[in-house]
């Protein structure tokens, strides 16, 4: 065999192997909320109109539909004592608001913190009979302690088994006690379990003494905002999370604040879930290595913001 023939020959099998060697490649799918600066949906968006970004590499939309409309819904309520909602205002949210305005595909429970947490069974599909149920629901739960991120987890774990998309919405100040679990653990939990965690919060600044110093601002939601970014869920202050800390020289401040910004825990249910449901589904190839890649969505409209998990697991 001449030099030509034998360099022709260990360029193909140089070819051959490094082909073999190429990883499988599979398709993975996220839903994309995009909402307006008043935290609706926007709809009509294009497959051109959106960028997805793997580890800060553009990738290639290879379909974008639109998420099924009906959810999996369980409903974290925090009614112990650190959170500001008085019970009947919660029954009230959920009752009189939140449950009349879900889809009649929707299913849905409710769970209550509590050690362990207290979980309802799927409510009937009738609002009217469901809303009954609330108010038994919201007495069970306990004053203290608040094992948010315990009960997020048995809450995944009620959603398993469902085919929608699953949903966790959480309504709380934001101050998690007596847990188990993690907030890390939780956030990596739902991620893998293709689970978007939205919250409702009622945990406004609080001044934390520091002795001699000046005292500091501190925010009980913010753990909860980040679990909400997290996983492509929406997080939404309401009244209370909104008002600042006024000085003391101004005694009015805060009755002012108290009228400009009231709490509305069932209208910001609703239009959580109304943000997951409206949701686009984007569809793109990547390595199958089973490893958790980091994801960004990127929309061309301005004033919009993109609601997406910020991580996902790759398939084998």
């Amino acid at each position: 065999m001449n030099s030509a023939v034998r360099l022709i020959a260990a360029l193909i099998a140089a070819s051959i192997a490094g082909y073999s060697q190429r990883p499988a490649m599979r398709t993975v799918t996220c839903d994309v909320a995009v909402l307006d600066p008043a935290g609706s949906p926007i709809p009509g968006l294009r497959a051109d109109d959106f960028q997805v970004l793997v580890a800060s590499e553009p990738l290639a939309i290879a379909r974008m539909s639109t998420a099924p409309a009906d959810l999996s819904i369980v409903l974290i309520v925090d009614a112990t004592n650190s959170q500001p909602l008085k019970r009947y205002e919660i029954n009230n949210a959920l009752a009189s608001q939140w449950l009349p305005a879900l889809n009649p595909g929707d299913r849905v429970r409710i769970g209550v913190l509590a050690t362990p947490l207290t979980l309802s069974a799927w409510l009937p599909s009738d609002p009217r009979v469901a809303s009954g149920l609330v108010r038994p629901l919201i007495e069970r739960g306990g004053a203290e302690p608040s094992p948010l991120w315990d009960a997020t987890q048995i809450a995944m774990e009620a959603l398993a088994s469902e085919t929608a998309p699953k949903m966790i919405a959480i309504l709380s100040d934001g101050r998690s006690t007596a847990n188990v679990r993690g907030l890390d653990e939780v956030a990596d939990l739902a991620l893998t379990s293709g689970v978007a965690i939205s919250v409702v919060s009622e945990g406004g600044e609080r001044l934390l003494p520091q002795g001699a110093d000046a005292a500091a601002r501190i925010r009980p939601d913010a753990s909860l905002e980040w679990l909400a970014d997290q996983t492509g869920g929406v997080f939404m202050p309401d009244g209370v999370a909104r008002r600042s800390l006024r000085p003391q020289q101004d005694p009015f401040a805060y009755v002012r604040e108290l009228v400009q910004t009231p709490n509305r825990p069932g209208p910001l249910l609703t239009q959580v879930t109304s943000a997951l449901r409206q949701r686009y589904r984007l569809s793109f190839l990547t390595p199958a290595d089973g490893l958790l890649h980091r994801l960004e969505v990127r929309v061309a409209r301005t004033g919009a913001a993109v609601y997406v998990k910020k991580r996902y697991l790759a398939p084998r």
